[in-house]
């Protein structure tokens, strides 16, 4: 069993099994496995006979789309506030024009 992101818990037949990447044995042909990993929505799956591959892809659940928009949106903010102050102490005592001398009028 794969997941994307790895890292997730296996639990078959409400017993925790490991985390992803896992390899299940035949005795557990049929069980209904439940993968899950924080911030994601929890995925079940029926291992099948034989030898195969379970891959799953774990969708973001909504709470944790929304934080991390939120904190996203936050970094976003921060970052302009600091180009901010910084373009403000950067031309401090510097000509607006790079050609103009400093203490030079402009006509």
């Amino acid at each position: 069993m794969e997941s994307v992101p790895s890292g997730a818990e296996v639990t078959i037949w409400g017993e925790s099994r490991g985390q992803t990447p896992y390899v299940a044995t035949n005795e557990f042909k049929g069980a209904k496995v439940r993968i899950e990993l924080a911030g994601y929505e929890p995925e079940i799956q029926t291992v099948g006979a034989g030898s195969q591959t379970i891959k799953v892809f774990l969708k973001q659940s909504k709470q944790s789309a929304t934080n991390s928009i939120a904190k996203d949106e936050e970094k976003a903010d921060q970052a302009a506030a600091e180009g901010i102050s910084r373009s403000k102490t950067k031309t401090k005592g510097k000509p607006s024009n790079p050609r103009q001398k400093p203490g030079a009028r402009r006509k």
